[in-house]
């Protein structure tokens, strides 16, 4: 019959036995068990050690891979071109109105010196009609109806239907912008339509890279993330 090792008695044991009064326990048994308990626990601090160094170590990969998230998030130049359109579309807008203006006021005081009466009958085609019923001086040319109107409105409602057309409310740009305006259908001509369906295409070509380019830094952060810890688990 093969011989059996026996079990080395714990430190605690071999305490237990001597407070009981077993008098067979020897001081080198007690100091080898000693010592290999001071192994055993410097082993389990160790490891502990070990542990919390790469849980730190794969903390701080996360914090920075989610910073460089967030700026890859925040590194897209498009609000900035788009910003440019809207700044030189309002710039348009308050010129061709200024010179709206200016030609209305011109030929209303034109018609006013050659008489053509207010709400009279037409001169030549031609009728003025000042202020009221909620409406502004207008010339009547033809049956057609010319009154200056300031683009404010007109400004509101474009963007009121722009925020609309992505399902946003009109206080999405508060508190820096206040929008009173109102969402209208678009009205355009079929190569103003397939235009805007290029620059559709295009914005989400260009988003699609963007959100590409995000995955692939994603993969590789993880990549490098798990080649480090590979890398540890093999120290």
């Amino acid at each position: 019959m093969a011989n059996q090792t026996e079990p080395v008695p714990s430190l605690a044991d071999l305490k237990a036995r001597l407070l009981d009064g077993d008098e067979t326990v020897t001081a080198e048994q007690l100091a080898h068990a000693a010592e290999l308990a001071q192994w055993e626990d410097l082993r389990r601090q160790a490891a502990e050690l070990k542990a919390a160094e790469e849980a730190e170590a794969d903390r701080l990969d996360r914090i920075t891979a989610t910073g460089r998230q967030l700026v890859a998030s925040f590194d897209d130049d498009g609000d900035a071109a788009d910003l440019d359109i809207i700044r030189d579309a309002v710039a348009s807008i308050a010129q061709r109105a200024d010179r709206r203006k200016e030609a209305f006021s011109a030929a209303f005081g034109a018609l006013t010196r050659e008489g053509v009466p207010v709400d009279g009958q037409p001169v030549a085609g031609v009728t003025r009609h000042l202020h009221g019923m909620g409406l502004g001086e207008r010339i009547v040319i033809d049956g057609r109806t010319v009154t200056y109107i300031a683009p404010g409105k007109s400004v509101s409602d474009a963007i009121a239907s722009g925020l609309g057309d992505v399902g946003k409310s009109l206080g999405y740009l508060s508190p820096g912008l206040v929008i009173a305006g109102r969402r209208k259908p678009r009205t355009e001509t079929p190569e103003q339509a397939a235009d805007r369906e290029a620059r559709r295409e295009a914005a989400r070509a260009y988003i699609a890279k963007q959100e590409q380019a995000k995955s692939d830094e994603r993969q590789a952060m993880q990549a490098a993330l798990q080649a480090r810890r590979d890398k540890r688990s093999k120290a």
